[in-house]
C-alpha cells in the first residue's frame, strides 16, 4: 500500500480490514476529450448483462488517467441504473508489495460499479440523461465520487481491492447533507456472474469492483470485526447491488443485538 508521502496512508483495523486515507495534495487535471483505451473492450463485454443501451458521461478532464461513466438505464430483467467506470484501468495499480509478482499483476487493473434505483435519473428525448441531473441531482454525489475513487489510486500511487474501505475525510462525515452514508466498502458485485467480474483485455484482466456506500456504524463494525463480518451481515440483512439511501443501518442494529 501506499504510504503517506504520497499523499495516501494504509491502516489495518482491528478485524484484518484496509483502510485508505487520503491527504489532500496538489493535483493538476487538464481538459481530455479523447476515450480510455479500454473504453471498447470493456462496453462488448458488460453488453450482455447490462444491455444494448447506454449513456457515456464524459468527465473531460483528466490528471494520470481519464475516466469516463458508463450510465446502463433499467431494462426488462434488470430494474435499476448501473454506472462503470472506464479509464481507471487505463493505468496498472501500485499494489501492495507483500503480495506474489502474480497476485500484483491479478490486481492491478480495475474499474468501478454501483447501481441505483430505476427513477435515479430521467432519459430525454434525444436519450440522454436530462441536463443538469449528473452534476446538480439527488445523485450527483455518488456520480462524483465515483470519479474520485477511480482517480484515486493513480493520483496517490496505492490501489484499491476487495476488502478495502475508504472513510470521506477524517474523522468521516456525510457525503451531502441529505445522504447518511460517510464512507465506502469495495466488494465484488454480489449478483453479477462471476464472468461479468473480470473483463479481459490486452493488457490483463479488468477487476470490475463494487462500490458500496455505508453509513458510520458500520465502517465502526468493520474497524472492529473485519470486511468479511460486515459484508455477511449486509447479505444476511438482503443488501443488494442497488444502492438505497433508506437502507437499515446494519452496523446500528447490530450493536443494538450485542449490548
Amino acid at each position: 500500500m501506499a504510504d503517506a508521502s504520497n499523499g495516501a496512508a494504509a491502516e489495518t483495523a482491528g478485524g484484518g480490514s484496509t483502510i485508505l486515507r487520503h491527504q489532500d495534495r496538489p493535483l493538476e487535471y487538464r481538459e481530455s476529450a479523447r476515450r480510455p483505451k479500454h473504453f471498447n473492450e470493456i462496453l462488448e463485454q458488460l453488453r450482455p448483462l447490462l444491455g444494448e443501451r447506454y449513456v457515456i458521461d464524459d468527465l473531460g478532464f483528466e490528471n494520470v488517467v481519464k475516466v469516463d461513466l458508463i450510465l446502463f438505464p433499467p431494462a426488462p430483467d434488470r430494474d435499476n441504473w448501473t454506472i462503470v467506470t472506464v479509464g481507471m484501468s487505463d493505468r496498472p495499480m501500485t499494489v501492495a508489495e507483500a503480495l506474489s509478482p502474480d497476485e500484483q499483476k491479478s490486481f492491478e487493473l480495475a474499474e468501478l460499479t454501483i447501481s441505483l434505483p430505476s427513477d435515479a435519473f430521467s432519459i430525454d428525448a434525444t436519450g440522454r440523461i436530462a441536463e443538469g441531473e449528473l452534476r446538480k441531482g439527488p445523485h450527483a454525489w455518488i456520480v462524483a465520487n465515483l470519479a474520485i475513487l477511480a482517480h484515486l489510486p493513480h493520483d496517490y500511487r496505492t490501489w484499491l481491492g476487495v476488502g478495502h474501505s475508504i472513510p470521506n475525510g477524517d474523522p468521516a462525515e456525510p457525503y451531502t447533507s441529505y445522504v447518511p452514508f460517510s464512507g465506502v466498502i469495495i466488494a465484488s458485485p454480489l449478483h453479477w456472474a462471476e464472468r461479468y467480474r473480470t473483463i479481459a483485455s490486452s493488457e490483463g484482466p479488468i477487476n470490475i469492483l463494487a462500490v458500496v456506500p455505508v453509513y458510520e456504524d458500520e465502517m465502526n463494525f468493520l474497524l472492529a470485526k473485519g470486511f468479511d463480518a460486515l459484508h455477511a451481515e449486509l447479505e444476511a440483512f438482503g443488501y443488494t447491488e442497488v444502492m438505497s439511501e433508506t437502507r437499515p443501518n446494519i452496523g446500528k442494529v447490530l450493536s443494538l443485538i450485542t449490548k
